[in-house]
């Protein structure tokens, strides 16, 4: 308690996972995978722009999951643009939220009353090739 920290002994609840048009797959692939390990169920509600991409993603990693012994719907996609993803966030059944995008919904999400995680802009990684001119590959990776 002193560092703020919380434990929870149990699955918290149903969780909402907004997922940006930048990095689609990798985002649904890491937040089913924290809903699973916290024995949370999972609603993915991402960028429009991206809807195929994570119900494709989504339905492999739900697959994979009972397969292995998961409830059947422990992972799950909506089709989404602005009015979704609020109701998603904002439904009585979901009890906590992990958000990545830009300031508008990640801000939605810090105002939405329910325990959240939100993440904006990122670092990026960066493969620097052993043939590469180390000067300029590092002089360009920060600039960028």
């Amino acid at each position: 308690r002193v560092l703020g920290y919380s434990k929870y002994a149990e699955p918290i609840g149903p969780i909402a996972g907004i997922v940006p048009v930048t990095n689609p797959t990798s985002t649904v692939i890491f937040k089913a995978l924290i809903a699973l390990k916290t024995r949370n169920c999972i609603l993915f509600s991402p960028h429009p722009a991206a809807a195929r991409v994570c119900a494709y993603t989504a339905e492999l990693l739900r697959r994979a999951a009972v397969r292995a012994g998961a409830p059947e719907n422990c992972i799950q996609c909506v089709s989404s643009d602005r009015d979704t993803a609020f109701s998603v966030l904002t439904h009585k059944d979901i009890h906590f939220t992990l958000a990545t995008g830009g300031p508008g919904i990640v801000g939605a999400v810090y105002r939405s009353g329910k325990p959240a995680i939100g993440v904006g802009p990122g670092n990026a990684p960066a493969i620097v090739d052993e043939l590469a001119d180390l000067p300029t590959a590092v002089s360009s990776i920060i600039l960028s």
